[in-house]
């Protein structure tokens, strides 16, 4: 990952940990901070590789492959996790994966510039060779 692309991750992280009212703590075992550790690492899951993850939690890409194998089993009988993880996905979404694809968009909308310029370039080629017969 870039710098740039830790930076919007860890402020993500941090807006979320704001948003749910715990400070974090990567370090302690007590289950609200698991919970909340699990809900957001769960919800980057589609941004960020598990090693990634784990980097920005100070953790083992093993750490957050197990949180992803118990999701699906937190989501249904872990009370509080749900709401944690909602938050957790909707802030993603809208800080990593909407700048995500306006990048990409951004990026095709260079290359259909640049490509306009050169068929506009190869006109004007075609046009001179006419010209020149």
């Amino acid at each position: 990952m870039s710098r740039e692309q830790v930076e919007r991750v860890e402020q993500v992280i941090a807006d979320y940990y704001v948003s749910i009212g715990i400070e974090p703590d990567y370090t302690t075992r007590v289950r609200e901070q698991v919970q909340s550790r699990a809900a957001i690492m769960c919800a980057l899951e589609d941004s960020l590789t598990a090693t990634d993850i784990g980097k920005l939690f100070g953790k083992d890409h093993a750490t957050v492959l197990h949180h992803r194998k118990l999701h699906e089993g937190n989501l249904e009988s872990w009370d509080g996790y749900t709401h944690k993880y909602e938050i957790a996905r909707s802030m993603v979404n809208v800080n990593l994966r909407s700048k995500t694809v306006q990048s990409q968009i951004n990026r095709i909308e260079s290359e259909i510039k640049r490509l306009n310029e050169s068929a506009e370039k190869l006109k004007k080629s075609i046009q001179l060779i006419s010209e020149n017969e």
